[in-house]
């Protein structure tokens, strides 16, 4: 019983991190260091209570190569530093299993979140409401910085729950 409860600790624990990274993306565009890095410890504590066997080998090789594309992105400025971690220290809770399913729900929130604020951005400049299609001379909309801390905390909060079952 007690084991139960440690490994049911941990993935609160893992969901709660996720959460205050998404609040911190939102609120200032940084995912301070300290919660991948949190999320990344908390996970071997994870591994040793779960009574179900899990791939950590698995989860280490997807983790690292989450990581390399992650700073691949960020090094073509197509990502920020602080989504590259998390997504990377997110991995190793999603693993091999789990990795297609994060993958898409991410990609999705993350379409959500752009359409959201493209079209905020549209009602916002459009002198009326039959203009917010027409484009006009603006800035770039592309280059303006995303919370994809959000969708990255979202797709894991997806993981939390099926490991929670």
């Amino acid at each position: 019983m007690q084991s139960g409860v440690i490994w049911q600790s941990t993935v609160v624990c893992f969901s709660i991190l996720l959460v205050w990274a998404a609040y911190s993306d939102i609120k200032s565009f940084t995912i301070p260091n300290k919660l991948p890095v949190s999320i990344a410890l908390l996970y071997p504590a994870y591994v040793i209570g779960t009574p179900m066997p899990v791939d950590w080998l698995g989860a280490l090789v997807v983790a690292t190569v989450v990581l390399l594309i992650g700073f691949g992105l960020f090094a073509c400025k197509a990502f920020g530093g602080g989504d590259a971690k998390l997504m990377a220290a997110t991995s190793l809770w999603v693993g091999p299993t789990l990795l297609f399913d994060y993958v898409f729900i991410t990609a999705l929130a993350g379409g959500v979140i752009a359409g959201a604020m493209w079209l905020q951005h549209r009602l916002s400049r459009a002198v009326s409401l039959s203009h917010v299609l027409v484009t006009s001379d603006e800035e770039d909309f592309g280059k303006r910085p995303m919370p994809y801390g959000v969708a990255l905390a979202l797709g894991g909060l997806y993981v939390a729950f099926t490991i929670l079952g």
